[in-house]
């Protein structure tokens, strides 16, 4: 089984593609596994989990047990006198970064490509037996990943990308483990993050390239830097867990509920349960600029996303997907929804406003 899984996790590794180019085909290899009997999605949470468990416990020189509680001592995620910081601040504590890199923690398991892939593939777990024998040892090494993620977030005062998308398959992962353990409360650190309505701010991470210049044998080098930004979102994670341990239905049918977890859903970046629940109130002119406005969020993230790392030449995918998708805006808004999303687009990557122009000529009104 090791020498397959590690066959599995070399052909989806750090660096081959994007992380949410890798999720999703591994999600499928993983789930096809767990189906036939192998359970290799256990097996990645369990590796990795160990690792980073025994380096956190000598980074922070302490053991508590179960798991999770090493990160949250007392049920709590957030310190009393600071709701923006952890109760054990991994990060403060010794400087800028971790004590140990948690990216190299177990060979071949990233925890931005095989770990939420591995936890995706658990939420998708039809019985208790596709998980094999150790269903309640994984559920609480799952809570601890998502101790640890939250800690890691609140004590950079900043969830990126990954983490934010991490974050949400694990609570996903977690809910599905909890219901089939047939487990009662979650953990007091869930509760306490649901009761005090616990978000993270969310930031972008990307390449700017700042310099161009010519070596001396003519050979043309770029610089660049790395930097963040805020997305102006915040990941409701104590709404999400109230949602998956609260007992509420998952689209609501009182409207005004159903528009609120809409926004929840969009601010997780979960478009397609946000503009489900969104959908479910129509007619209703409220939802209907809501939905509007989920669209063209979920238009412009992609937009940025398909112009900052793929080409655009004539014939490719990047460049259709451009056009498929300003074709959609002019169906559902007109020109108007295009010139907001476009504005948008340029207000966040102001470099990107002449490709987008020229890439849009000729739909509807539009000229480039």
């Amino acid at each position: 089984m090791q020498l397959e899984l590690s066959v599995l996790l070399k052909r989806y590794r750090l660096g081959q593609a994007a992380f949410v180019d890798l999720v999703p085909p591994l999600t499928d290899d993983l789930v096809n596994a767990q189906r036939a009997g192998n359970p290799y999605a256990t097996t990645i949470v369990r590796d990795y989990t160990d690792r980073l468990y025994a380096a956190t416990e000598d980074a922070l020189n302490a053991q508590r047990s179960p798991r999770h509680s090493l990160l949250a001592p007392e049920g709590r995620i957030t310190a009393e006198q600071d709701m923006d910081q952890p109760a054990v601040p991994l990060l403060s504590e010794y400087g800028l970064g971790l004590p140990f890199n948690q990216y190299t923690l177990v060979d071949d398991i990233h925890p931005h490509i095989h770990v939420p892939a591995a936890v995706r593939a658990l939420s998708e777990l039809q019985s208790a037996g596709e998980a094999g024998a150790e269903l309640t040892e994984t559920l609480d090494r799952a809570w601890f990943l998502l101790a640890f993620s939250l800690n890691i977030s609140l004590g950079r005062g900043q969830m990126l990308d990954p983490d934010r998308d991490l974050t949400v398959d694990l609570i996903g992962g977690c809910a599905r483990l909890h219901h089939l353990t047939d487990a009662g409360e979650p953990p007091e650190f869930v509760r306490d993050a649901i009761d005090r309505g616990l978000a993270v701010r969310c930031f972008v991470s990307e390449w700017v390239t700042t310099d161009r210049y010519a070596t001396t044998d003519g050979k043309i080098i770029s610089e660049g830097h790395s930097t963040t930004w805020d997305s102006g979102l915040r990941l409701p994670v104590g709404a999400l867990l109230g949602e998956q341990f609260g007992g509420s239905p998952a689209v609501p049918t009182d409207p005004a509920a159903a528009l609120t977890l809409g926004r929840r859903k969009a601010e997780s970046g979960d478009f397609t349960a946000a503009r489900t629940a969104v959908e479910s109130t129509l007619p209703n002119r409220e939802a209907e600029d809501l939905l509007r406005e989920l669209v063209a969020e979920q238009s412009c993230r992609e937009l940025i996303a398909i112009l900052v790392q793929h080409s655009t030449e004539k014939g490719s995918p990047a460049r259709q997907r451009v056009v498929e998708i300003g074709k959609e805006l002019h169906d559902m808004g007109g020109m108007g929804l295009m010139q907001a999303v476009h504005a948008e687009c340029t207000a966040r990557r102001r470099p990107l406003s002449r490709s987008l122009d020229l890439l849009w000529d000729g739909i509807g009104p539009w000229k480039g």
